[in-house]
């Protein structure tokens, strides 16, 4: 999901750089540390965890594997906790907005170039 979300930040900014700087941080992170942690999983919990990557996919979700329970339960609690987590990130795009057009103008103080 952070990868995702820098992903779509870097297109949002439509900024090369950062978005292969998110490809390269993506294919390490899946590449090293999460295989590490999968090793470890699986030195702890042996078959139980081997069937659970049977029936899981790593990144990538398989709607075929999907199964719903037929009735699901809701702590209002839990839900407005939650949804004080996602303020800050719903009003991202538009702080990068106002960023944007700060930066445009003429008193904008400029202490670093980024190439895009």
């Amino acid at each position: 999901g952070s990868c995702c979300f820098a992903l779509s930040a870097a297109l949002f900014l439509k900024s090369v750089t950062l978005a292969v700087a998110v490809a390269l941080i993506t294919f390490v992170y899946t590449r090293f540390v999460v295989r590490s942690e999968e090793r470890v999983l699986e030195r702890k919990f042996g078959e139980d965890f081997r069937n659970y990557c049977a029936q899981t996919p790593r990144l990538f979700p398989n709607p075929r594997l999907y199964h719903a329970s037929e009735s699901v339960s809701v702590r209002l609690a839990g839900l407005r906790r939650e949804l004080q987590r996602l303020i800050p990130h719903a009003l991202l795009p538009f702080g990068a907005l106002l960023v944007s057009h700060l930066r445009m103008q003429p008193w904008w103080p400029i202490l670093f170039h980024f190439p895009l």
